[in-house]
């Protein structure tokens, strides 16, 4: 689940306290995972590197 936050909105002193209830109740949960931007990007790269992978072992073994 992503969450946008535009300052425009959550910048308001009297929303912190709400914003930090929030976070705090979905990190609680178990497997939850707090990423930046770069760091999803990375995950997203490393899982196509894996899948380009396993694609080139699968047609290796196709081949006689």
């Amino acid at each position: 689940m992503a969450i946008s936050l535009h300052p425009w909105v959550i910048g308001q002193p009297y929303r912190i306290g709400a914003l930090e209830a929030a976070l705090a109740h979905i990190m609680g949960h178990q497997g939850v995972w707090a990423a930046t931007g770069a760091q999803i990007v990375d995950a997203w790269r490393s899982q196509q590197r894996d899948e380009r992978l396993q694609d080139k072992q699968r047609a290796r073994e196709r081949q006689p």
